[in-house]
């Protein structure tokens, strides 16, 4: 029998929040061409340069209840690009027909935020890639178009379509200089001490360094493929009345899961955070044993740093279910700029 999916929550901001976002996308908008291109003058392997789109909203003026969430990468190295997105229009699986121009669609517009999102872009040859989803669920790599101008992206909008071509979600891109660096493997994951409930959480996260316009701060993209979490967690968030730590995924600055002191606070440099605000806060797995992306988090803190913590996995009340340690012989240097897949070393 098909048991039937909870509507997911709208996943709210709180204004000081809404207000750093804000800020955050203005700054990338406003330089990230000029620090593509600053980037280049300075010998930085442009072949690495990866784009995101990572803060998706409602399109202006879409009243539907489709709320897309989710992560998009398109990668220089790899000439792909790569998202893991939910709550899309259903509609669109592989089997349906074709519908009208523009449905589907994954699409670059000129304009540089959602408000002023502009016609697609580039007007000769538009960037779109039709998705397909299973129950509004998005996994997928595609080829990038041949000859793409990273550059030109850079600082424009892509905008998620529906079954009918009509926009229903969007996003600022944003530019990630060096692109995917240094990947790091935690798993071995052991109950938390002290947890008596059920979930048995095993499985991958990858960890990618990362480096992204405009200041040159670094960070971490977590590619996670955990099952035995809180089926609870579902994308897009928990609502405005959940836990700050509900289903989230941290690095945190003890060395051992066996502490008995506690595992320390979670691993950032306040300096390099948006607004002083702890970047682990937006972390999320989603349930179900499904491939997750994140967006960047911007711990302040090189891969290397990393190594010799520990990483805890949260269930949907906000409660420590499973530790990890993360081992010294677990940084794998790719430093090819590619996107993350699932077993991303001989891939």
């Amino acid at each position: 029998m098909e048991v039937a999916r909870p509507r997911r929550l709208i996943h709210t901001r709180t204004p000081v929040h809404a207000s750093f976002a804000a800020l955050r996308i203005f700054l990338w908008a406003a330089i990230g061409g000029a620090v593509y291109a600053a980037a280049a003058s300075d010998g930085l392997p442009m072949g690495h340069v990866v784009l995101a789109a990572t803060d998706f909203r409602a399109y202006p003026g879409y009243l539907g209840d489709l709320r897309v969430t989710g992560a998009l990468y398109m990668a220089e190295a790899q000439a792909a690009v790569m998202y893991t997105l939910f709550d899309l229009d259903p509609g669109c699986t592989a089997s349906a027909p074709p519908g009208a121009a523009g449905a589907c669609s994954l699409q670059v517009h000129e304009g540089a935020s959602c408000d002023v999102a502009g016609p697609v872009f580039p007007p000769a040859a538009p960037f779109s890639k039709r998705y397909t989803c299973s129950d509004g669920d998005a996994d997928e790599e595609l080829p990038m178009p041949p000859a793409v101008a990273y550059a030109a992206l850079a600082s424009r909008t892509l905008v998620v379509t529906d079954a009918a071509g009509s926009p229903i979600a969007c996003s600022p891109i944003w530019l990630l200089v060096d692109g995917f660096g240094d990947e790091l493997l935690v798993s071995g994951w052991q109950r938390y001490l002290g947890y008596d409930g059920e979930l048995e959480v095993a499985g991958d996260v990858w960890v990618h360094e990362v480096r992204w316009a405009p200041d040159g701060r670094w960070g971490q993209v977590l590619a996670i493929s955990l099952t035995g979490g809180d089926a609870a967690c579902e994308p897009g968030g928990m609502g405005e009345d959940a836990h700050r730590d509900a289903c989230g995924v941290h690095m945190h600055e003890a060395a051992s899961c066996d502490s008995t002191t506690g595992l320390g606070a979670p691993l950032w440099d306040p300096f390099a955070s948006v607004g002083f605000v702890d970047p682990w806060t937006s972390v999320r797995y989603v349930g179900g044993g499904r491939f997750f992306l994140t967006a960047p988090i911007p711990t302040g803190y090189s891969i290397e740093s990393l190594v010799g913590r520990t990483m805890v996995v949260h269930d949907a009340r906000g409660l420590r279910i499973a530790c990890a340690e993360v081992a010294a012989g677990g940084i794998i240097s790719r430093r090819s700029g590619e996107v993350p897949r699932r077993s991303p070393v001989g891939s």
